[in-house]
């Protein structure tokens, strides 16, 4: 019985789709409670202003990543299993080119936005402050590139592993750092990503794209990348800019103390999409390998996210208050209707993003982008005119309303295709 259940489990996990997608669930599942204790325990260690003011400050950074990474991580996630001897080349270029932009995207932010939002009330740190800030964009940027490529060259095992010397060592920096209590946050966040850029680009250039090398390389010109990037790149940013734009909303709007209280019900947001991107981006990749299989790649993965979140939202409905509750009293009094409702709208969520992933496949930008669109725009407008009445809880009340539309248009969708597919037999 127990070589059976165990034959069962390897001729499973032999498939890609499966054996990448649970590696990536697992990255996300650690990244989002880790990252929770990060900022439980930064709340122990730090005033909530300065909690607050982290949680923005790596918002924006993810945001200016998003925006001048000009969509390089889906370019090599789909493109280098099929460069071959090319495939060195197009991610040293990747490399330099998100360097350079997102250094200067830094650049441009801080001088825009210097004295207000999470740059306000520096104090004598300001100049280093913002100096780690700058050098922390193009840091960040290459961290999350290295994820893509590795999951492209279907290596998603070693994600968890970086993720979570990443997010150990992010902990044990928070300790070291609290004296520092303007910068220490932020600093303990990147200075560990800097480190592990170093090994893993190794295991990428000595170890993972020469056994990619002497395969004939379909794409031989950086022009077919720039064409791919170009379709996918609206859809992609805006999705990115949604989720790292919103807590500065909040900052703006409402302080640094509030955004800290919202910041926590976020991060387990962040995190849980982070577990649906991880699926979709299985999908993408294995449909990129094998367009014919899409239709049954798309169910499997359907299973997956199905049984993630039947389990994931009902247990943080009903842990919501406690999970708050460890980072400190008034963020569970301030958070839990904000996580319940921000929960709700998960599985409404996770419909759209199977459905990107797909679109992705399908090289159908222009549905990519009309959701991602409609969601970015929806949930800027709401945020901003909701957080002067409603306070945090008015982002959860959009993001459910917003999922639960997009989700509608889905089913909608699918079902016309159906019954169009039946009259045409």
């Amino acid at each position: 019985m127990t070589d059976t259940v165990t034959a069962r489990w390897t001729d499973h996990l032999a498939v890609p789709l499966f054996r990448n997608a649970y590696a990536l669930v697992a990255s996300g599942v650690l990244t989002t409670l880790l990252g929770l204790a990060f900022w439980a325990l930064a709340a122990r260690y730090y005033p909530a202003a300065e909690v607050g003011r982290a949680s923005a400050a790596v918002s924006a950074m993810t945001m200016v990543a998003a925006l001048l990474q000009l969509n390089l991580n889906s370019g090599l996630m789909r493109f280098l299993p099929d460069a071959g001897h090319a495939g060195r080349n197009l991610l040293l270029r990747a490399y330099g080119i998100t360097t350079v932009t997102t250094t200067v995207g830094a650049l441009v932010l801080v001088l825009v936005t210097e004295g207000n939002s999470f740059l306000a009330d520096l104090g004598p740190d300001a100049w280093t402050f913002l100096l780690l800030f700058v050098l922390a964009v193009p840091v960040w940027s290459l961290f999350v590139m290295q994820d893509a490529a590795l999951i492209g060259l279907r290596a998603a095992v070693y994600v968890p592993v970086e993720n979570l010397i990443f997010a150990v060592a992010k902990l044990g920096l928070l300790v070291v750092l609290a004296s520092w209590s303007t910068g220490g946050l932020l600093a303990a966040w990147i200075l560990p990503a800097a480190v592990l850029i170093v090994p893993v680009t190794w295991l990428l250039l000595a170890r993972l794209l020469p056994a990619y090398a002497d395969r004939v390389g379909v794409v031989t010109r950086w022009g077919q990348v720039r064409t791919y990037l170009a379709q996918d790149f609206s859809g992609s940013f805006l999705e990115t800019l949604t989720a790292a734009a919103v807590p500065i909303i909040v900052t703006w709007r409402l302080g640094l103390v509030e955004n800290a209280y919202f910041y926590t019900s976020w991060v387990v947001l962040v995190g849980i999409e982070m577990v649906l991107n991880s699926i979709g981006s299985s999908l993408t990749v294995e449909g990129a390998h094998d367009r014919s299989a899409l239709g049954g790649l798309r169910r499997s993965a359907g299973k997956l996210t199905a049984l993630f979140v039947g389990v994931t939202v009902p247990a943080g409905l009903l842990a919501a208050p406690f999970l708050l509750g460890i980072i400190g009293p008034d963020y569970a009094e301030e958070g839990t209707t904000l996580f319940r409702l921000l929960l709700l709208g998960i599985p409404f969520r996770a419909l759209v993003v199977l459905r990107l992933s797909a679109a992705r496949v399908e090289r159908r930008g222009s549905t990519i982008m009309a959701y991602q669109a409609t969601y970015a725009v929806a949930m800027f407008g709401g945020c901003w005119i909701g957080l002067a009445t409603l306070g945090i809880d008015a982002v959860g009340w959009v993001f459910l309303v917003v999922q639960l539309a997009l989700a509608a248009v889905v089913l909608a969708r699918r079902a016309w295709r159906s019954g169009g597919t039946r009259r045409s037999a």
